[in-house]
């Protein structure tokens, strides 16, 4: 809303200027007026395409209105439109280069020279090409266009204009691409982070390859970690890069396979395929049996999880995947046993701890002895995480500590504020210092949240039981 009230008040100003001119030679011109109005009321409303439609239209009828391709320009980066930003800006350019320097108020610094869509480095002090080149790499990498991402992403970075989330992503695509660079990126990007970056923090240490023989296995081992920390398309770009130059690399392409079901294609073929290839590989068991029991096929998830611990009863993965799969049975205790032995074997891992807290908490099992010491592990590992910190003050309520419980429980609102399972716990929070007001705001903003879903239903079925 803010960006909106900004964007109409400077180009506000900008049609001001514009009408004054009009007054004078042009006093005849009914229409172009019309159109500046109906612009500002456009980006008062944050209908920024339509704004700069009523812009074009009105430099269309008098091109001596060319001071307002720096508001359409600006204009069009906050609809999305990178092309039509481009044509604008290059219009700038081409008029008065100068002008560049006095693009909107609230433009951040500098960008390429060149158009953002081929190469160059940052030369130019036009502050609007800094969003343009952010919404195009960003647009790239969503699509999963991941190298196009990382070209924009580099100078971005270079000329010290990047958002750490900027810095963040360039870091993983040097990663991918650019390998004499990942030591410096993941410095910068760590160094820039609000908080601990676990996948950074593990990416950090792994050597990138002194040569060509040790790409497949840098590729296998990147694709792994990515995999690991749930950036499954990432990973799925690093695993195939290792697959295709190393077609036998049986644990790449079982976690290919994950990272295809993950994405929602089937991935069978290539798990299976690697078990088959390397029947004494504990990773593609464990994958395998991760892989039955995201199928419901529990029984059959439970022999190969097994099997994947008698491989290597060192696997980590392989005792979280088996207590997954025994908590999906129902044999909770066993399930806390199998969890607590990967959080044993490998303690730094938060989303190990993660999953003892989890099932402790959900199903109210040991809470204050397993839930809550686990939940804090979890959240002293990593403390932006928004689940570990919802649990953990789930945990002090059942510990009989609601006020610090309540406290943890905004702090993972604010991280992450549309999870109904942190506004339902607040409530909870709130009913046990009997503060049902309170308690009736965080449980239905949780109802509105997951309205049909089972936080949905729990929550409603609270409120009915608290006196009006």
């Amino acid at each position: 809303m803010r960006a909106s009230s900004s964007s109409a008040g400077w180009l506000a100003a900008a049609c001001a200027s514009a009408l004054v001119f009009l007054l004078g030679p042009h006093a005849g011109d009914r229409v172009t007026p019309g159109l500046l109005h109906r612009a500002v009321i456009s980006a008062q409303s944050g209908l920024h395409g339509i704004a700069v439609d009523h812009l074009e239209a009105a430099m269309a009828i008098d091109p001596a209105l060319a001071s307002l391709h720096a508001a359409a320009a600006t204009l069009a980066v906050r609809a999305g439109d990178a092309q039509r930003a481009t044509d604008h800006l290059q219009v700038i350019r081409t008029e008065n280069p100068e002008a560049c320097d006095r693009m909107g108020p609230d433009s951040p610094g500098s960008m390429p020279a060149e158009a953002p869509f081929g190469e160059g480095t940052i030369a130019s002090a036009c502050a609007v090409e800094v969003a343009i080149t952010s919404l195009v790499a960003g647009q790239y990498w969503s699509s999963g266009e991941f190298e196009k991402a990382y070209a924009l992403l580099e100078p971005l970075a270079e000329s010290r204009q990047a958002t750490s989330e900027q810095l963040r992503l360039r870091a993983l695509g040097a990663t991918l691409y650019d390998h004499e660079a990942v030591a410096s990126s993941l410095r910068a990007a760590l160094a820039a982070g609000p908080s601990p970056d676990p996948l950074l923090q593990d990416l950090a240490e792994l050597s990138p390859p002194a040569d060509a023989k040790e790409l497949p296995a840098y590729y296998a081992r990147l694709g792994g970690q990515m995999a690991t920390h749930g950036e499954w398309r990432l990973a799925r770009a690093a695993l195939e890069a290792a697959l295709a130059l190393q077609p036998n690399l049986a644990d790449a392409r079982a976690f290919l396979g994950t990272a295809k079901e993950r994405l929602g294609q089937s991935g069978y073929r290539e798990i299976w395929g690697a078990v088959l290839s390397d029947p004494s590989s504990s990773v593609s068991w464990t994958l395998l049996g991760d892989y039955w029991v995201d199928h419901g096929e529990v029984e059959r998830s439970l022999e190969a999880l097994r099997h994947a611990r008698r491989l290597d009863p060192t696997n980590a993965a392989a005792a979280a995947s088996l207590g997954s799969a025994l908590a999906a049975n129902g044999d909770i205790n066993e399930a806390s046993e199998a969890y607590l032995q990967a959080a044993d074997l490998d303690p730094n891992r938060p989303d190990f701890w993660l999953l003892v807290a989890t099932l402790s908490v959900s199903r109210e099992h040991a809470v204050e002895t397993l839930g809550l010491p686990a939940a804090r592990n979890a959240a002293t590992l990593d403390p932006a995480n928004a689940s570990a910190l919802g649990l953990l003050g789930y945990a002090q309520v059942a510990a009989g500590e609601p006020t610090l419980g309540v406290r943890l429980l905004r702090r993972a609102i604010e991280l992450s504020p549309r999870e109904p399972s942190a506004y339902y716990r607040l409530g909870l929070a709130y009913l046990a210092l009997q503060d049902p007001a309170r308690a009736s705001v965080a449980l239905e903003a949780a109802l509105a949240l997951d309205p049909t879903g089972e936080i949905g239903a729990l929550s409603s079925r609270v409120l009915g039981n608290i006196a009006p």
